[in-house]
């Protein structure tokens, strides 16, 4: 092993693949599931869940119960496995992509690179390569 991988000690919960996390012990499990814990908040952002309460109407906090379904049904084809995997291409295309506009920013000279706005530029580029398939 490598000295960073010498120094690392797991700790209860590590994440061994996108889909299976290993957990050890009973309280990681808790701290995960239990729901106990209060969501400590601040003034502020008390303030703003409050007005997303349906006695506060607000655009915020209204959204139609069939439009959320109708939206949620045209949008979970794109998560599904097999449309992921069936897609696998463009989102390589689209990573490809990513690191060229990277280097194109490093190769200018500059030391710093706007990962926002490319990770926003990129992500247009999926949708716009995949919302043809999932809507038609």
């Amino acid at each position: 092993m490598g000295l960073l991988a010498d120094t690392l000690e797991p700790g209860p919960i590590v994440r061994v693949t996108p889909t299976v996390v290993a957990v050890t012990g009973e309280n990681p499990i808790r701290s995960i599931y239990g729901g106990v814990r209060p969501f400590a908040k601040d003034a502020r952002l008390a303030d703003l869940f409050s007005m997303c309460r349906p006695e506060h109407p607000n655009v915020a906090g209204i959204q139609e119960a069939q439009a959320a379904m109708k939206r949620r049904r045209l949008i979970s084809t794109a998560f599904s496995t097999k449309f992921l995997n069936d897609n696998e291409s463009i989102f390589a295309d689209v990573a490809r992509s990513l690191v060229s506009k990277i280097d194109k920013v490093l190769a200018t000279g500059s030391r710093t690179v706007d990962i926002m706005h490319v990770y926003r530029y990129c992500a247009t580029e999926v949708i716009g390569e995949i919302i043809p398939f999932v809507l038609f």
